[in-house]
Formats: C-alpha cells, sequence, structure tokens
C-alpha cells in the first residue's frame, strides 16, 4: 500500500513540475520586428513555425519564449533563421513572419514547417530531416528535393519540373507542368496525380512509390519493390523498364 501511494505521489509531482515549466515557457514569450537588409533565399534551420508574406518592406516578426536564443541574419542574399548552439531549452515555442520582396528558395530542416502565404514564383524548394514546406510556385523552371523524412505540398505551374525524394520523405503537388523529371528513392512517396505532365521521365528505386497524370508521354523505370502508377484521359507514348519486382500499372 505504502508502495502504490508513493507512486501516485511521485507521479502527480511529475505532472506538477512539468505544467510548471510549461507555464513558465509561456509566461517567457516575447516579440520583436527586425529589418533585415535584401534577400532571396530562406534557410529555416531549426524547429520553428514559420510564414513567408509578400511585401516591399524586408523585415521578421518572431514571437518566441527563448527569443535569447534566436538567430536571425542576412548572409549571400539568404536569410538565415537558427538558434544559438549548446543552449538549454525545452517547450520551444518560436513563431516568425518573414516579409519579403521576392524569393527564389526556401530550404526547411530539423522540423521546421515553413508555410508559403503569398504568391513568389520560387524555383528551388528542398527540404530534410522532418522540415515542412507548404507553398506554391508559377516559376519557368522548378526544382524540389526532399530527404530524411521531409516533404513539400503545393501547386507548381511551370514549363520544367524536377523532384528527387530519397530517404523516406514525400512529395505531393498538383498543377499543369510541361516536363517533368521524377526519382524517388530509399522508401520515399511522390504523389502527382492531380496535375496535368505532358512529358514525364519517372525513376523509382528501393521500395519507394510514384504516382503520376501524364497526358503525352511517359517514360518510367521500376526496380526492387518499386511502384509507379499513373493515369491519362488519353493514350500516350509509353515505355516501361521493371526490374527486382518494379511494378508498373495504371490507376
Amino acid at each position: 500500500m505504502q508502495k502504490i501511494i508513493l507512486l501516485i505521489i511521485i507521479t502527480i509531482t511529475a505532472i506538477f513540475v512539468k505544467g510548471q515549466r510549461s507555464s513558465k515557457a509561456s509566461d517567457n514569450i516575447e516579440s520583436k520586428t527586425i529589418a533585415l537588409e535584401h534577400f532571396d533565399k530562406i534557410n529555416s534551420e531549426m524547429v520553428f513555425s514559420v510564414e513567408i508574406r509578400k511585401s516591399n518592406e524586408e523585415k521578421a516578426v518572431i514571437t518566441s519564449n527563448y527569443m535569447r536564443f534566436v538567430e536571425v541574419n542576412v548572409k549571400n542574399n539568404t536569410l538565415q533563421i537558427g538558434y544559438k548552439k549548446n543552449q538549454p531549452m525545452e517547450n520551444v515555442d518560436t513563431k516568425i513572419v518573414i516579409y519579403a520582396k521576392d524569393v527564389k528558395s526556401v530550404n526547411a530542416e530539423v522540423g521546421s514547417v515553413v508555410k508559403i502565404k503569398d504568391q513568389f514564383d520560387i524555383q528551388k524548394f528542398s527540404t530534410e530531416s522532418g522540415g515542412k514546406i507548404f507553398g506554391d510556385s508559377n516559376a519557368k523552371s522548378i526544382v524540389i528535393n526532399t530527404e530524411s523524412g521531409g516533404s513539400v505540398l503545393g501547386t507548381v505551374n511551370t514549363e520544367n519540373l524536377i523532384l528527387n525524394a530519397q530517404s523516406g520523405s514525400s512529395i505531393d503537388i498538383q498543377g499543369k507542368i510541361e516536363t517533368a523529371k521524377i526519382t524517388a528513392q530509399s522508401a520515399s512517396r511522390i504523389s502527382a496525380t492531380k496535375t496535368n505532365v505532358s512529358v514525364a521521365t519517372v525513376t523509382a528505386e528501393s521500395a519507394s512509390s510514384v504516382s503520376i497524370s501524364v497526358s503525352k508521354e511517359l517514360t518510367a523505370s521500376a526496380s526492387s519493390m518499386d511502384r509507379i502508377r499513373y493515369k491519362t484521359l488519353s493514350g500516350i507514348k509509353f515505355s516501361a523498364d521493371r526490374d527486382s519486382g518494379g511494378t508498373i500499372d495504371m490507376l
């Protein structure tokens, strides 16, 4: 009986301490606005919630319970967002709204979540280590790279598109695309069934999957238990290469 009572006391104490820590973190939330030099690339390196908005004034509005550790600066036209290294932090809550004139490249790493709220002609999206990007682009050429659990979701209307998904990452897109070169590797997933792709070259390797909508021509290669699925509203020029249990079939 005494052991049970002791266990209850320890549990209640742990819950109380955790609540106290969370409350303390919330009580320390601060906000500030930083004027920025010109930039057209954004790199969010750690756990942040980031919004990107179009504006003639380039600045960052930061809200955080660890404001003293947040680092935001521009170097070589790239806006770098991170925390000071080797600092003790828990229950981190940092939100950053970035106001930019133009953005050509966005990178999200280590659980950072970036939401692009306005229209920019972004040419490159990249994520890794659980980073996520939600955003659209109408740039003439677009490259999307994801790896290590990263993901990108959005609408892209472009002449030339390159998609590379690796190491358990994912890409989910829609839009109108003239030519697309698509590669999925190491248990990654690419979904493009809501696109209108004229000409596509698709390669899937190492237990990955690709789903795509094609209107004119598809060249597909699947190996090592990969799966490529496609749909079309009319007959297309089609060539396929299957190896080691790879499958290519229609949706």
